[in-house]
């Protein structure tokens, strides 16, 4: 017996519209508009602004540096946001990532490092850094936002974080947008 996913119950994503594809697959448009609400989202955390170095607004050719960094490594990053918070099980919501997924992250990926820039200590602090919720408390977004998980945003932050300090003492040269990329590419 052949499966096609057309016909499976699968086949409705492409008529919901809780679906921001409107398909069975995630497709680019809906990547790219994802991406630059996160962006937008970023950009209004002053803390985020200063840790990549965005304090001065006029730099617009650093910005938009840092912005197709993360563009290229964007639907990477989600799906390990995705995947890893699915199999969490320690949260009540498969749509924000725990302290558990978080850590089984970079275990598996070899980032977490003991003695190294991102020993256990140092990743637990960035995820605590992340997760720190900005502006109104009683606001929709932050009424959302799990106080011990990460959003997308909050997780965007956190390899930014992560790449930073990796990457700090060996490569003082590149961007911020340059070090995300290459803790993707190693």
């Amino acid at each position: 017996m052949d499966w096609y996913i057309g016909e499976s119950i699968f086949a409705t994503r492409k008529l919901t519209k809780e679906n921001d594809s409107r398909d069975i697959y995630n497709s680019n448009a809906m990547y790219d508009k994802a991406l630059h609400v996160e962006w937008k989202r970023l950009l209004g955390i002053t803390r985020f602004r200063k840790v990549v170095g965005l304090t001065d607004e006029l730099d617009a050719a650093f910005e938009e540096s840092v912005f197709s960094s993360l563009k290229k490594y964007y639907v990477d990053c989600i799906n390990l946001y995705e995947y890893y918070s699915c199999i969490d099980g320690t949260t009540q919501n498969p749509f924000v990532m725990g302290e558990n997924a978080f850590t089984n992250i970079m275990i598996d990926s070899g980032i977490s490092d003991e003695g190294g820039p991102c020993d256990p200590a140092t990743l637990t602090r960035i995820f605590g850094q992340a997760n720190v919720e900005v502006g109104d408390k009683n606001s929709v977004e932050n009424k959302q936002n799990d106080d011990k998980a990460l959003m997308r945003h909050e997780w965007i932050e956190a390899v930014f974080r992560i790449a930073l300090g990796r990457y700090e003492a060996s490569h003082p040269d590149l961007n911020p947008g340059e070090k995300v990329g290459l803790l993707f590419d190693q």
